[in-house]
């Protein structure tokens, strides 16, 4: 139900109890309606209550809700930035930032009504390891990010930095990395083929420490700014992420420091020195799958979050793994403040950079013929399977900015004698989008790229489809084809062998991909160009 706005400051006044859900007057939407069919109690306040409002006033809700205006303008969040040192550090529980897709707008495409309401009961499940009820967030991003190239995200300072991409093509092929028990019935098929699921993503996000996200879904097999592997084998754009999930192999007992994991004790509990996210709750990581002892204290939450951490932690791996935790309730008296909120920090470890194209050739009569392209990743280290482009780049003295996607295309001739072409190709090599083509010359480790390409899967090419926004009943619509001068004009396909995908050993080794959908932003259509211009160079060689 809504309130007055009498009504609204009166019960802030006479009572420390408040609804479930706290919504803003105009941003309800399909969220609040979702909200109340499930049984949640609401309250509604207008600007001028919500910059009224004080942290302690935030805290008493179990979560703030800022739904998908119908694919709205960012101007539509604006008293969130405004209000940020407020309302932020009353936000101690789980977090749920959707920055891909409206759901709102999609409601009646897909199983948008799933996401919402898995989301919702997600943001309101937090607690601390005694069971004391935190305060969440629902943030839906809407459309606000749509034709930016990268945006900061100002209204999430507090939480960290985080970067928004837009410009993206039509992605519909969706996947989960990570689990909750509050979003059980949330799969790949709930948020996959939405009329383009996602046309915004994550190119950065803070996933360093106790208090960082995890990708919760991602658009799969796309490379683009803000890729990553995954620890269920899978590559992708995040564009859907949390905190308070469990990343896939996170609570195996194996720890994977490639994908994020500080420590790893075999289960997903809070409160045992390791959390559900594999964060060691100290805030200490030892680096070596450990945690240090929080002697006193987790910094797990603002100071005036409403409770107070637990005391006395043992030595152990963990610090407190045999701990059980004491708490202060709200309301009570303790002689103990809490630790200030530890800001998360974005990772500064191995990252996918590039792509690699790969035009696959038959050989016959002395002849090249094209047959496919596929594709696989570049990253910014060299590794064991993969053609070191990176040091190809450093020994020729070129170089890239950190902020574009490189592009590499190369030929390979799967069914030739051990994978190798009788006449190797030089890989060409685009630091940019927009930047001229360089050939590179013949380097110890480009002249491994044939052997190395029976040893890693690459994954088949597709021509990406554009998108623009139309209506709710025709969301997109297809834009024509790029012409044929700029396109593959290769389809067959070319079985490759079957490749052993690597697992975690707390050694960064890339996993292994998929199919790819497409290029990662509507700019890289040209990647198809790019190709094209690989088949005609190669032609020129023969």
């Amino acid at each position: 139900m809504k309130f007055s706005p009498f009504s609204l400051v009166a019960g802030l006044i006479a009572t420390t109890l408040a609804q479930d859900l706290l919504f803003l007057e105009g941003l309800d939407y399909q969220e609040y309606e979702e909200a109340v069919a499930m049984g949640y109690s609401t309250q509604t306040v207008t600007e001028e209550e919500w910059a009224a409002m004080t942290t302690e006033d935030f805290a008493k809700y179990k979560a703030i809700v800022v739904p998908d205006p119908y694919c709205g303008s960012v101007s539509s969040i604006k008293f969130l930035e405004d209000s940020k040192s407020t309302w932020s550090p009353a936000v101690t529980g789980n977090i749920i930032l959707i920055a891909g897709t409206d759901p709102t707008f999609h409601f009646d495409q897909g199983k948008a009504k799933t996401l919402i309401d898995n989301s919702i009961k997600f943001a309101v499940a937090g607690t601390t390891p005694a069971g004391v009820p935190q305060t969440g967030l629902y943030f839906a991003l809407s459309c606000y990010y749509d034709d930016e190239e990268s945006a900061a995200v100002a209204a999430l300072s507090y939480f960290g930095d985080f970067t928004v991409r837009g410009n993206l093509d039509c992605y519909n092929k969706v996947h989960l990395v990570a689990s909750s028990g509050a979003m059980d019935s949330l799969d790949d098929e709930s948020l996959s083929d939405w009329s383009c699921s996602v046309h915004e993503a994550f190119s950065s996000y803070p996933s360093v420490g106790t208090n960082g996200f995890q990708a919760l879904a991602i658009a799969e097999d796309i490379l683009g700014v803000g890729s990553q592997t995954f620890g269920d084998g899978t590559v992708g754009l995040p564009y859907i992420i949390s905190r308070g999930a469990t990343p896939a192999k996170c609570g195996d007992g194996v720890w994977d420091e490639e994908f994020g994991e500080e420590c790893d004790d075999g289960n997903t509990l809070n409160g045992d020195g390791c959390s559900l996210s594999c964060k060691c709750e100290s805030g200490l990581p030892k680096g070596d799958g450990t945690c240090y002892s929080g002697n006193t204290t987790i910094p797990d939450g603002p100071t005036g979050s409403g409770y107070h951490p637990p005391t006395g932690y043992p030595s152990g791996p963990y610090g407190n793994s045999s701990a059980t935790p004491t708490y202060v309730y709200p309301g009570h008296t303790s002689s103990h403040t809490p630790p200030s909120y530890v800001t998360p920090s974005c990772p500064t470890g191995p990252k996918i950079i590039g792509v690699e194209y790969i035009v696959e050739v038959t050989y016959s009569a002395s002849t090249y013929v094209p047959c496919s392209t596929k594709e696989r990743p570049i990253y910014d280290v060299s590794t064991s399977i993969l053609p070191c482009y990176i040091c190809a780049i450093s020994t020729e003295h070129m170089s890239y900015a950190a902020t574009d996607f490189v592009t590499v295309t190369a030929t390979a001739c799967p069914a030739c004698e051990g994978g190798v072409l009788p006449t190797p190709v030089v890989p060409v090599f685009y630091p940019c989008k927009t930047c001229e083509a360089h050939t590179f010359t013949e380097t110890e480790c480009i002249a491994e790229a044939g052997k190395t390409y029976t040893e890693y899967p690459a994954i088949p090419y597709v021509t990406p489809t554009p998108h623009v926004h139309v209506s709710k009943s025709e969301e997109y619509a297809v834009l024509p084809a790029v012409s044929t001068e700029e396109s593959p004009r290769y389809t067959a396909s070319v079985s490759l062998a079957t490749y052993p995908t690597a697992t975690g050993t707390g050694k960064y080794v890339p996993t292994s991909l998929a199919e790819f959908t497409g290029a990662a932003v509507k700019g890289e259509v040209r990647a198809a160009g790019v190709i094209g211009g690989a088949v005609v160079a190669l032609a020129a060689m023969l």
